[in-house]
């Protein structure tokens, strides 16, 4: 990683070193070719049989195709499909398509198999002391016992053709059970696995929440990174980095130090995976001081399989070139676990202007954060203290940096650093950008404020007052808990949409901030805004639990994005278990006519809704610092 003097930069720099200065960013190494670690020619798109099968629109989720087992050798499917193409000038009809799939392939999902996990009861010893069986709780214990008995529904094991012919699965072979997210989504996934497990864990089921982790670091040992979930088509990207955390909560949980034994060097290995070339990247002062951040960067440029349709109409008319960019960005905000969202768009509307790899993440690098510190208390566990002391080092010149650069002074809040636009180009161009704060973005967003749950805000920094002051003030506080944003643009990560995992980040890590009370105080309030607005949802869909909530209209599923609303819910289920936990002796009776509070709720003193409920948000922005 070479310094504009040539010099090598690590993140065991000097903290001490790094100060608050202008910068300018450079991207890290030239970039003008893609390694495919996908490289099957049914599951990820080479072969021609993906670029069919959507033309003929015959499914109409292009998911389902890249999710179809295959009956026999994949060479032996492709040879038939390449003599069904020839047969018919190149262009066989739907119905012959049809055909052929049934012929060649088996239904999507049905390399998996349904599993009843040993550690499941429909009452738990212990569960949930705070909803006591009596008037006021009574609603709230039957919905938190409803939402457990969900997990043996998500619960799979793999058929044994998976390891047995694995070039006849996109499914990835995994050593244990696992619960899946939910609907269209039948593997499982990385960071939806944080919150599964945070649930299963509040069900006393820790020995699924250890498999849910031991798969996780079974990938991460396979590939050298944890891929966005357990399928082919997903190796060439990640997900947030919540795997360290994943495994100090199943630690803390079992107290099994032979896993933080196994751990460490996996997550060692996942470090270095983000903080290498091209996802870390430089931000260099004019005095030569430099920060090393990261971003979301794919290694991918061609339309994402399991979006294969939407991705080529994203792309219709440009060149080559600029497609391949586009599709580059596109798995990138994959990766991020945010697809899609005006975050990632240069004009804040338009997913044709996504530039995801152009932005430095405030919440990514406060994520990295927290893995530096979970692998230096894990070494110190297992008694490697030259490991514990070394990412010591990598943390505290993380937080340097995130200080420096990520830290808005003017909004209270993080935000993420927008790159120059050459700095991050697909060819690696490393032409540098002075940052003179209008490359700050200029919206509102939940995740500026997740970063203190991660730690970036140290014990008893008078910042915190600033921080709870601007969420409150940010209009991102709606009746049904906090939205994404406050630009409805259609994307599923904007206005009005409030995700379970954003949501339980920002109050954990509000309850957990100390301060003089205020900050736990709106946490609290949050809370029970998402609570009830989730507790209204289940009940008038029939009784499911929904990827994601409408902030604005409580009781409504979220909605945009490029597929129809899911149900299931791993992280759903995950996030209300944990809230019911903390949370269930403040709620009292819950909303019996639907209708969730609007004003400040039981057992808070502050965090009225400063959003609308009317579906218009109101376009805040910020004058950068």
């Amino acid at each position: 990683m070479g310094a504009s003097d040539g010099r090598m930069v690590t993140p065991a720099a000097e903290a001490g070193e790094l100060v608050r200065k202008p910068v300018r960013a450079v991207a890290r190494e030239s970039r003008d070719t893609v390694t495919f670690l996908c490289t099957n020619d049914i599951f990820c798109g080479q072969g021609g049989f993906l670029q069919a099968a959507n033309a003929a629109n015959i499914y109409a989720d292009p998911k389902s195709i890249v999710d179809l087992p295959l009956k026999n050798a994949s060479d032996a499917t492709i040879a038939a499909f390449q003599q069904l193409q020839a047969q018919n000038g190149g262009n066989a009809s739907a119905g012959q398509l049809q055909a052929f799939i049934s012929q060649y392939f088996d239904q999507p999902g049905s390399d998996l198999v349904a599993y009843s996990p040993p550690d499941f009861t429909p009452v738990p010893s212990g569960f949930l002391p705070t909803l006591a069986s009596d008037a006021a709780n009574g609603s709230w214990r039957n919905w938190s016992l409803a939402v457990h008995q969900i997990w043996p529904q998500l619960t799979r094991t793999e058929a044994a053709n998976v390891s047995q012919q694995p070039e006849q699965h996109s499914l990835l072979a995994l050593p244990q059970p696992f619960v899946i997210a939910g609907d269209r989504f039948r593997e499982q996934y990385y960071w939806d696995s944080y919150w599964i497990i945070r649930g299963l864990l509040i069900s006393n089921m820790n020995v699924t929440a250890s498999s849910e982790m031991a798969n996780l670091l079974a990938l991460l040992q396979r590939y050298g990174h944890v891929p966005n979930g357990a399928r082919s088509y997903y190796i060439n990207r990640s997900q947030p980095p919540l795997l360290s955390q994943m495994v100090r909560s199943v630690y803390e949980a079992t107290q099994n130090t032979s896993l933080l034994q196994y751990a460490v060097p996996l997550l060692v290995q996942e470090h270095t995976y983000w903080t290498t070339a091209p996802k870390q990247v430089t931000v260099v002062a004019p005095s030569g001081q430099l920060y090393n951040l990261s971003r979301y960067y794919a290694e991918w440029d061609r339309p994402r399989p399991e979006s294969f349709a939407q991705d080529s109409n994203t792309s219709a008319g440009l060149d080559p070139v600029a497609a391949s960019q586009l599709y580059r960005e596109l798995a990138s905000g994959a990766e991020s676990g945010q697809d899609f969202s005006s975050r990632w768009f240069a004009d804040g509307q338009t997913l044709r202007t996504i530039r995801t790899t152009s932005i430095i993440p405030a919440d990514l690098n406060a994520f990295l954060l927290l893995m530096e510190r979970n692998i230096a208390v894990f070494a110190n566990v297992t008694g490697n203290s030259s490991l514990a002391a070394q990412f010591t080092d990598f943390a505290a010149v993380r937080q340097a940096a995130i200080d420096a650069v990520l830290w808005s002074p003017t909004r209270g809040c993080w935000t993420d650093f927008v790159l120059d636009a050459n700095a991050s180009a697909a060819n690696g161009s490393s032409c540098p950008a002075v940052y003179t704060g209008a490359q700050r973005n200029g919206s509102v967003y939940a995740a500026d404020y997740v970063p203190l749950w991660a730690g970036a805000l140290p014990a008893g920094d008078a910042r915190l007052a600033q921080l709870v002051a601007s969420l409150n003030g940010s209009g991102l506080i709606l009746p049904g808990g906090i939205t994404t944003s406050l630009n409805n643009t259609g994307e599923q990560w904007d206005y009005p949409n409030a995700w379970p995992p954003l949501n339980h980040m920002i109050i954990e890590g509000l309850a957990t901030a100390g301060g003089d009370g205020a900050a736990a105080a709106l946490a609290a309030d949050l809370a029970q805004r998402y609570l009830r607005n989730a507790f209204r949802t289940f009940y008038a869909t029939g009784g499911l639990m929904s990827e994601k909530l409408d902030a604005a209209q409580p009781g409504t599923p979220g909605g945009g994005g490029e597929y129809r609303p899911q149900v299931g819910f791993g992280w759903s289920n995950g996030v209300a278990l944990d809230l019911l936990n903390r949370y269930g002796a403040l709620l009292g009776a819950p909303p019996a006519d639907g209708t969730a509070s609007n004003g400040t709720l039981t057992g808070t003193t502050g965090g009225t809704a400063n959003g609308t409920a009317n579906g218009t948000a109101n376009g805040t922005s910020f004058t950068n610092p």
